[in-house]
Order: structure tokens, then sequence, then C-alpha cells
């Protein structure tokens, strides 16, 4: 037996036998659980009545598993020291995955953000980092800067994000 169909077998065949066991020595012998289950008629009896009950319980008590929306991002940037800038995605970056970003040489980007749950469990955008050299990243939260549209899963940022450049930095005086 390899290892690892070993500790699939402590996991699934050992592991349960010790609620089994202890739900056995704890409770009376008398439990029962009987009734239709998922199209079934059950009918348990002692410690496996009591340990049905308890997995069932546990099954539709903890929380399905985080849902992902993918949301798809529009918008236009520019230089603000620039008339016309020309972009080229090679050299704008945005912190953002999984990559999807087009940028087009007038500005205009577009690219896919997952909506994960927030601790509340909420589906929230994410806030996305648009970075060039030279200029100062820009922070751009999707949910409070976007025109959100929920039937087309889309954001459209309805302003046009202005890079800054970045301060000229003076050499220190001796």
């Amino acid at each position: 037996m390899s290892s690892g169909n070993a500790i699939f077998f402590v996991v699934v065949v050992l592991l349960p036998l010790i609620p089994a066991y202890l739900l056995y020595r704890l409770l009376p012998s008398q439990a029962e659980v009987e009734g239709p289950w998922q199209g079934l008629k059950v009918k348990l009896t002692g410690a496996f009545a009591s340990y049905f009950l308890l997995v069932i319980t546990l099954l539709f008590t903890a929380g399905s598993p985080p849902t992902y929306d993918v949301w798809t991002v529009q918008g236009r940037m520019q230089f603000s020291d620039q008339p016309a800038g020309t972009f080229d995605e090679g050299t704008v970056r945005f912190t953002v995955k999984p990559p999807g970003l087009t940028v087009q040489p007038n500005g205009r980007f577009r690219f896919t953000v997952f909506r994960v749950p927030d601790p509340s469990g909420e589906p929230q955008l994410p806030m996305v980092i648009i970075e060039h050299p030279g200029y100062l990243p820009v922070g751009v939260d999707l949910a409070e800067q976007g025109k959100v549209s929920m039937r087309k899963r889309q954001v459209m940022l309805p302003d046009t994000i202005v890079l800054v450049p970045r301060p000229a930095v003076a050499a220190p005086t001796q």
C-alpha cells in the first residue's frame, strides 16, 4: 500500500470511527433516525443514527465555498504632461491577476477581474493599481469610481485616469 493510499484509508475509514465510537459510548443506544433523505427511505438506530445526524448537520451548516464572478473593466488613461500620449502594453502595468489586459495606443484599456467575497461574505470588486515608468502609481477602487452594471458584469470608468510624472529628485548638496 502506498503512502497516499494509506493516508486516504486513514482519513476516510478510520478517522470517522473516533466520533462514532464516542457517540456510541456517550449517547444512549436508543437513538433512531427514520424518514426520507435525498429520495431514499432511511431507518437508522444506535450510535450510527447519531453519527449520521451529526454529519448531515455539519454538511448543511458549513457554508458553501465562495463564488467568483468574472467582470470586465473598461476605461481610458492619459499622461498629464502630454496632450495625446502613446501607450504600449509593454510599458503600462496594471496590478491585476489574471492577465488579460489590452491597452490601445490611445489609452483605452480593457481587462477582467474577479469579484471575490470579503470577510463578511459579500462579493466585492478589487482595487487596481496602474503603473508606468516615470509616473506616479494610480489606485482605482472599481466599486467606488466605476459605473457598475450588475447585469452585464461590467465596470465602466467614466473619467479618464491621468498619470502624473514623478517629481524630480534633487541631488543632495554637501
